[in-house]
């Protein structure tokens, strides 16, 4: 049996409370639309709520407002990225107040939903050649 220790005391946000879709426009990764669910967590609720979108070492953050009001933000564009098509999501909930910068929740490696069900072994990436 695995034993972890929280020191910290983070919270383990569930990938069930999580949804990402991708959106797409003429076959290419545009932008996603994100809904988090923190009900139940016991978390404060001026708590910032982060998304960040990653591939590797390439990453993107974008603010959900607080725990308390959460706020899908206007720009969910995924233009800063590199490499679009085999991203994965985490979310942070972070304490900007009392203890600046703690972590006190968060989830990694949410997937967005799949639009279909089989994926290649060999991801093609589909771009305009001019």
């Amino acid at each position: 049996m695995k034993r972890r220790f929280n020191y910290t005391e983070r919270k383990r946000i569930t990938l069930d409370r999580i949804t990402v879709s991708l959106t797409r426009r003429k076959g290419l990764v545009e932008s996603f639309s994100a809904s988090v669910k923190l009900e139940g967590l016991d978390l404060h609720d001026t708590a910032k709520v982060y998304l960040e979108a990653y591939h590797r070492t390439d990453s993107a953050r974008y603010c959900f407002g607080t725990v308390g009001k959460l706020v899908v933000p206007d720009s969910a564009m995924l233009t800063d990225l590199a490499h679009l098509e085999d991203l994965s999501f985490r979310v942070l909930v972070v304490d900007e107040d009392e203890k600046r910068g703690l972590i006190l929740a968060s989830a990694d490696g949410i997937r967005p939903k799949a639009e279909y069900e089989k994926r290649s072994i060999l991801p093609l990436e589909i771009r305009d050649l001019g």
